[in-house]
């Protein structure tokens, strides 16, 4: 049986984030920087920058005027979001090259976008107010699934057959068949 650990580092052989999410990790852990520092670090790539920009002027923010500069949507999400944002951006990215028949990746995102969409409204709604931290938390809520099935791809199916099969949480058959579950493994992403 393997450790979060082990199916982290092993899949960290699969796959290397780019280069801007180190620069923006290095940016928002240093409190000298500024948010143009991470403005300018953003810009530099395309697809970063254009989800910034979509996920600032989408219902969730309710801005009254369209922000179409990354400058101002750092400003208005803040360098924690964005830091949030880009690693699970990267992140995402880096499993891109999963086939269907392994995991369906866009049904995954979509559920994943859900589960956001709901934590962040239900911190609203409990007055909390940094309620795009859970957002982002809400997001990357199943990510260890996508090291699950990188790294043992016919175990986890394997193991989600035999959860339905059995009517038992996910979790506690992994837990059984690998040593540890996909909330394990997804903390163990995040933390490394």
């Amino acid at each position: 049986m393997a450790s979060a650990q082990e199916l982290v580092a092993s899949c960290s052989n699969v796959f290397t984030l780019p280069e801007i999410y180190y620069r923006v990790r290095d940016v928002v852990d240093n409190p000298d920087s500024t948010m143009d520092d991470l403005a300018k670090i953003l810009k530099m790539d395309p697809a970063i920058s254009a989800r910034v920009l979509k996920i600032v002027n989408s219902p969730l923010y309710g801005v009254p005027k369209q922000v179409d500069t990354v400058t101002r949507a750092v400003n208005l999400l803040g360098m924690q979001a964005i830091r949030d944002l880009v690693t699970a951006t990267t992140v995402g990215r880096s499993f891109s090259g999963m086939t269907v028949q392994i995991m369906d990746l866009s049904a995954y995102w979509r559920k994943s976008v859900l589960c956001a969409l709901m934590a962040g409204k239900i911190a609203r709604a409990c007055g909390i107010d940094d309620s795009e931290r859970f957002f982002i938390e809400g997001l990357l809520r199943d990510i260890g699934h996508l090291v699950l099935y990188q790294t043992i791809p016919e175990r986890a199916q394997s193991a989600l057959i035999e959860a339905g099969n059995l009517g038992e949480p996910l979790a506690e058959v992994e837990q059984s068949n690998f040593g540890c579950d996909f909330t394990e493994v997804g903390a163990e992403l995040i933390h490394s």
